[in-house]
């Protein structure tokens, strides 16, 4: 599980995150980033079969989890 303190996602912008080149909208994108991150998280945690999720909330900040098979 990954936790930070940011801006927070709002619940309307929580189903694109993952998209490549998705950005939030300008009021809360300050950082100049090209959208690239979570989509290759998703598509790495996919390619180990695995599940990531998230939840969130503006001005408290979000939570991802990371969920992988266990082989013994």
């Amino acid at each position: 599980m990954f936790t930070d303190k940011g801006i927070g996602i709002p619940k309307n912008e929580l189903s694109n995150i993952f998209r490549k080149f998705y950005r939030l909208e300008n009021q809360y994108n300050q950082n100049g980033s090209v959208g690239l991150g979570l989509a290759f998280c998703k598509e790495l945690v996919n390619f180990m079969e695995g599940d990531i999720a998230v939840k969130s909330k503006v001005d408290e900040g979000s939570e991802f989890t990371v969920t992988l098979p266990y082989e013994n």
